[in-house]
Parts: C-alpha cells; sequence; structure tokens
C-alpha cells in the first residue's frame, strides 16, 4: 500500500495508519511499545527513564491500597478484640493484631512502623520523585511481609496488575543507575494522555499506529483520528472481568468494553474501517480466574451471567 484515498472527506492517508482503540488499561500503548521493539529498533534512554519514574509510580500506588487496606482491617480486628475483652473480663487480653491468614503481629513491633514510613513515602511520591535505594531497601523488607501481600491479593481489583512483578525486584529498580529492560516497558502502567503516533516499517510497508487515551474523557477525539485512518484494532483486556472503571466504580471494564466495541462496530461514519479484535491479557486473565474458582468463587459470572456454569478453567492454545 502507497497512498490512498479515504472514502472520509477524501483525505490522503499514506501507508497504513492503525489507530489503537480500547478502555483505559486494555494494553493499547504496550502493543504499540511491542512493535516499537519489534520494528522500530531498541528504545531511547528517555523513554526507558520515563519507565523507570512509572514503575516507582506503579509501586507506589499499590502499597497505598495495599498498606491502606491493611492497617484498616487491623484496626477494625482490634476494635473487635477489645471489644471481647471487655465483654470476658479475668481472661488474659493478648495485644495482638491478626490478618486472615491467621499471621499475629505485636502492634509495637518495628515492623508496623517500617510500614507507616514506607505508606508515608509512597505518598509523597510525585513532589519527591524517584525512589531511592535506602527506600527500595525497606520495600523490600515490606513486602516480604505475607500480610501485606495478603493484602494485595484481597485488593487486586484497584490495583496495578503488574505490580507485583516490581514490588518482587524492587531493590534492582531502586539501585543507583537501574536501566529498564524491554520487559520493564512492557509491563509498566503508562497511561496515555492525548494522541501518541509511532511510525514504523513492517516488512518493506510504512504502518503508523496512533495511540489515543482510553479514559472516558480523551473518547471524544477518537472520531476525528479515525477519520485519519484505514483500521482500527480494538482491544480488550479480558483481565478486567472483576476490575471497576476509574471514572465510575458501579461500572464494570469488560462491560464497559463490550458496550464501547458495539458502539464502534455500529458507527455508520466508520463502515468503511475494516475492525481488528484483540483479546489481550489472557495470561493474566487464566490466573485470575484459575485463582477464584480454586476458591469456590466465579468473579467472572458477576459480570457475564453466561459464564455462570462454569465449573473448571478453560484451555486455551
Amino acid at each position: 500500500m502507497g497512498i490512498c484515498i479515504s472514502e472520509q472527506e477524501g483525505i490522503v492517508i499514506e501507508g497504513y495508519r492503525i489507530l489503537l482503540l480500547g478502555g483505559g488499561g486494555s494494553g493499547k500503548s504496550t502493543i504499540m511499545r511491542q512493535a516499537q521493539n519489534q520494528y522500530g529498533g531498541r528504545f531511547t534512554a528517555e523513554e526507558r527513564a520515563l519507565a523507570k519514574k512509572t514503575m516507582h509510580q506503579n509501586v507506589c500506588s499499590a502499597l497505598i491500597v495495599c498498606l491502606e487496606a491493611l492497617g484498616n482491617e487491623q484496626d477494625e480486628l482490634k476494635s473487635c478484640n477489645q471489644q471481647s475483652s471487655t465483654e470476658d473480663e479475668g481472661k488474659h487480653k493478648l495485644e495482638i493484631s491478626q490478618d486472615k491468614s491467621g499471621q499475629l503481629e505485636d502492634p509495637g513491633t518495628p515492623t508496623k512502623d517500617l510500614r507507616n514510613e514506607v505508606l508515608q513515602r509512597c505518598k509523597t511520591y510525585d513532589a519527591e520523585g524517584e525512589l531511592s535505594e535506602e527506600m527500595g531497601r525497606k520495600i523490600a523488607k515490606v513486602w516480604r511481609d505475607r500480610k501485606v501481600r495478603n493484602a494485595l491479593k484481597r485488593n487486586r481489583q484497584r490495583i496495578v496488575e503488574n505490580a507485583q512483578f516490581f514490588l518482587n525486584k524492587i531493590e534492582a529498580i531502586t539501585a543507583q543507575g537501574y536501566q529498564c529492560t524491554d520487559e520493564d516497558l512492557f509491563r509498566v502502567r503508562m497511561r496515555t494522555s492525548g494522541v501518541v503516533e509511532k511510525t514504523l516499517k513492517v516488512c518493506g510497508k510504512q504502518m503508523t499506529f496512533i495511540d489515543v487515551g482510553g479514559q472516558w474523557h480523551e473518547r471524544a477525539s477518537w472520531a476525528a483520528e479515525a477519520k485519519r485512518c484505514t483500521h482500527i484494532l480494538f482491544l480488550t483486556s479480558l483481565a478486567d472481568y472483576d476490575v471497576s472503571m476509574e471514572e465510575d466504580r458501579s461500572m464494570n471494564r469488560l462491560t464497559d468494553s463490550l458496550k464501547l466495541f458495539n458502539a464502534i462496530a455500529n458507527d455508520k461514519t466508520l463502515k468503511s474501517l475494516p475492525i481488528i479484535t484483540f483479546f489481550n491479557k489472557i495470561d493474566v486473565f487464566m490466573s485470575k480466574l484459575a485463582d477464584d474458582l480454586s476458591k469456590s468463587g466465579n468473579k467472572l459470572a458477576e459480570s457475564q451471567p453466561e459464564y455462570r456454569n462454569c465449573e473448571s478453567q478453560p484451555e486455551y492454545r
């Protein structure tokens, strides 16, 4: 394909122009980075530096959710323990906090103080910037605490899905001079704002990927961008079956994606554009679903009732 004329308003389009559409977190930016890595050469130092900052931000946002949730749970348990002790005078009162896994902890130990220190540092990330090596060591110590890991599992719907990957290597990514790997760039959650274009040579053909923000307030620009494109690549994150929209916590992300695809597929102004559908993050989906089913739960059925009778993990190749 060389030069072509779009049926929409006679716009001249050179090469293939692929518009990446989908909800926030569906993986549009990751697909574009993977295409760049495959066909456009290595990532620049500036791109790696930005990814490093965003990795630290992903870690901080996840820890804020985990540690605040854990603190609330322990406060509630402590209150219950105090009430039970008052009602049962004469029995030895053991001042403890306990998570759902049965772990016991003296509330005065340094571990709790360290959790609070890490929490406060994470809350000031935007103002203070990248995490230091010393803070990386402190976070690693907190992350080794089984209670914190369990808190992440219980609150996974509110946490960036690859946060655990970065927490597992927190001392490495906070080391002075650390350079982001390609895998880091593929896994980091970097929110797109506005329109980002990347032109590559794929099998001798010019191919331009256009990445647009997937949040509700970004979608108004999609129609204008579609007029300059030859194809739409629509991405759906299968792993979002139990995740709520940031803009509206009552709306499920997978349900929003289905509605969004229906609107795009039936938009008369887009009828001349081929639509390619990409079901993304199947590895995360399978892991989450297996975990749900092993606990006699089926959160997928809550948003997709037709899946209600599933009793085992599906297979895929």
